[in-house]
């Protein structure tokens, strides 16, 4: 379900970067480690690893306590699953718009420097037309 983290971090995705063991991740979210795992091995999250050490970022804790919510919620299991499937299909289509929209805004920023006004002027006038009837 989760593809394989980058092992590179910078300022622009800090949140991903590996910063809590599983006993700290486990403190914080109020679960047990081995619950962490057993989140680990659905798919639910991917942390990072150094040899058998997890590191979890913050976005790992995010998801964590969401998944948390849900089950306090009464959402079983396989219900979870597909929830947070479909909330991070949404996250990525999300972002797929934010990036069409602002290629479509420099486009059109490209274009109306590189197409020049035309050199004519279109008026557009109104007529109303009314019969009138003769009486007799």
């Amino acid at each position: 379900m989760e593809k394989k983290r980058k092992e590179t971090f910078d300022s622009e995705n800090e949140k991903e970067m590996p910063k809590f063991i599983i006993s700290v991740a486990s403190k914080m979210i109020g679960m047990h480690p081995q619950t962490l795992r057993q989140y680990e091995k659905r798919g639910f999250l991917n942390p990072f690893r150094l040899g058998n050490l997890r590191l979890y970022s913050e976005n790992d804790i995010k998801v964590l306590f969401r998944i948390k919510e849900l089950a306090e919620n009464g959402i079983p299991t396989l219900g979870i699953e597909k929830i947070i499937e479909l909330e991070k299909m949404v996250k990525k289509m999300e972002k797929t718009i934010e990036e069409l929209e602002r290629e479509i805004f420099l486009l059109k920023e490209r274009y109306r420097k590189e197409i020049p006004p035309l050199p004519v002027k279109i008026e557009y006038t109104s007529y109303k037309v009314e019969f009138i009837k003769d009486e007799d």
